[in-house]
C-alpha cells in the first residue's frame, strides 16, 4: 500500500501508531527529499511550497490543506507565538492573568479532553490540551479536579450535554446547583450548552485567531492536528466524522467564553 497522508484517524494513521513489536507492516517513510534532483527539480518543490497542502503532499503530514475554519498562515502564527510566550508560563498564581480549564466529556466513541489557557501578555496561551481514550468515570473526574488545584483555575467550561460531569464537578467542590440550572457570576463550574452557542463560540476562536491573539505552542501537536483538520459546512456546522471527533478543538472553543474582548 502506498499512499500521501490525508486526515487522522484512517488507516495509514492507524498502522503509523501502531506499536513496532505487534504491527504487522513494513512502515516505509518516502518525503521529498528522496526524489529531489531525480523526479522533481528543485524549482518545481519552490513552486509546490507555495500551496498549503504541500507539507500533506511532500512532507508526510497529516491535516494540511484540509481543513477551512482557519487559514493556515493563522494557525502557524499561533504557533510561532506559543514558543515566544510559553517560556512566561509558570504554575504558580498569578494575580495579575487568569486561566480556564476546559472540558468535553468523552467515554465512547469521543476522546475525553481538558485544555487549560491563561492569559500572557495579552494573548491567550494553551498550557495544557490532552485527550484520554475511553478513561474510567471516576478516574477522568480525579483528573479534572487535580488539574484545578494543580493550575489554580479560575473557571471551567464543560460540555452542558454531559450533565453526570459537570454535576459531579459541582458536588465535588461543594458548589450549589441552582434551580433551573441557572449560572451564577460566581460559579467555578459552568455548563455550555454547544446547541445555543456553537455558532458564536466559533466566530469569537476564528476572530482570535486571525488577530494573532491565540498561542499553541508546538508540543499540542494534537491540538494543532484539530485546527488544521476542521471544517465546516455550508450550514456553519462544525463537521465531524468518527476518525476525527475533533474534541479539543472543541474544549479550545469552551475557552473563549472566558475571554472578554472587543
Amino acid at each position: 500500500m502506498i499512499s500521501t497522508p490525508n486526515s487522522p484517524g484512517g488507516l495509514f494513521d492507524t498502522m503509523e501508531r501502531e506499536p513496532e513489536e505487534t504491527c504487522m507492516y513494513n512502515r516505509i517513510h518516502l518525503d521529498y527529499t528522496c526524489g529531489l534532483d531525480r523526479i522533481y527539480t528543485r524549482e518545481e518543490i519552490e513552486k509546490a511550497k507555495q500551496s498549503p497542502a504541500f507539507p500533506r503532499e511532500y512532507q508526510l503530514a497529516y491535516g494540511y490543506g484540509i481543513g477551512n475554519v482557519f487559514l493556515p498562515e493563522h494557525i502557524d502564527k499561533a504557533i510561532e507565538l506559543g514558543a515566544e510566550q510559553i517560556k512566561y508560563f509558570n504554575k504558580d498564581y498569578n494575580p495579575a492573568s487568569s486561566r480556564a480549564l476546559s472540558i468535553d466529556p468523552g467515554f465512547g466513541s469521543s476522546k475525553f479532553a481538558m485544555v487549560i489557557t491563561e492569559l500572557i501578555n495579552g494573548i491567550i496561551v494553551v498550557v495544557y490540551a490532552t485527550a484520554f481514550e475511553r478513561p474510567d468515570y471516576q478516574e477522568a473526574i480525579d483528573v479534572a479536579f487535580n488539574l484545578m488545584r494543580e493550575y489554580k483555575i479560575n473557571k471551567v467550561f464543560v460540555d452542558g450535554s454531559n450533565r453526570a460531569v459537570w454535576t459531579t464537578l459541582k458536588n465535588t467542590i461543594g458548589e450549589s446547583i441552582h434551580d433551573n440550572d441557572d449560572i451564577y457570576e460566581s460559579d467555578l463550574i459552568v455548563p455550555v450548552s454547544f446547541g445555543v452557542e456553537h455558532r458564536k463560540m466559533l466566530s469569537d476562536l476564528q476572530m482570535l485567531f486571525s488577530n494573532n491573539m491565540v498561542a499553541v505552542p508546538a508540543q499540542f501537536d494534537d491540538l494543532i492536528l484539530d485546527l488544521r483538520t476542521a471544517r465546516t459546512s455550508a450550514e456553519g456546522k462544525v463537521e465531524k466524522t468518527a476518525a476525527a471527533q475533533l474534541d479539543l478543538f472543541d474544549c479550545l472553543r469552551l475557552c473563549t467564553k472566558h475571554y472578554r474582548f472587543e
